[in-house]
């Protein structure tokens, strides 16, 4: 037991002049320490569905490949990590060729969520008098800011 408390002793005396010329150091001391900031880079995803659920916008069954005889094609963006105030912007182009430029939506939070849907239709809207969907492959690209940051695609077989 002796041994233990000599070891103790022989300690806290090393460790006084390292804690005393530690804070009279740091009284004089104008170095500065600079820390990285760490984050992670924001994550996009890019889904396609058959049927969403209206209320929610949450997919049903998300895939990326389809059988043909679709004639509404669901999509949905989610970024994380973006800062509020950014415009987010979905484009979509058909297996023609065909490309739908969307309206720019300005990003409202750190966890943004946008769903859309897709037709072919001759009244106007995705609601009624919809077209069968073309086979073949279907693209959508997400910009934020003008800058294209993903890319998807689903096919129509």
């Amino acid at each position: 037991m002796a041994s233990y408390w000599r070891i103790g002793v022989l300690l806290l005396i090393l460790a006084l002049p390292l804690v005393y010329s530690a804070s009279a150091r740091g009284q004089s001391d104008t170095t500065r320490v600079y820390l990285p900031l760490l984050a992670r880079p924001p994550i996009i995803t890019v889904q396609f569905a058959a049927n969403a659920n209206r209320e929610t916008g949450e997919l049903i069954n998300p895939a990326t490949e389809f059988d043909v005889g679709l004639d509404l094609l669901w999509v949905s963006v989610r970024l994380e990590g973006y800062a509020p105030g950014r415009l987010m912007r979905l484009d979509f182009t058909f297996p023609d060729g065909g490309n739908l430029t969307g309206s720019s939506r300005t990003i409202t939070g750190q966890d943004f969520r946008y769903t859309t849907a897709y037709c072919l239709t001759t009244a106007f809207t995705c609601d009624s008098g919809r077209i069968t969907l073309p086979s073949g492959p279907y693209t959508a690209r997400v910009f934020v800011d003008g800058r294209q940051v993903s890319e998807a695609v689903a096919t129509i077989r």
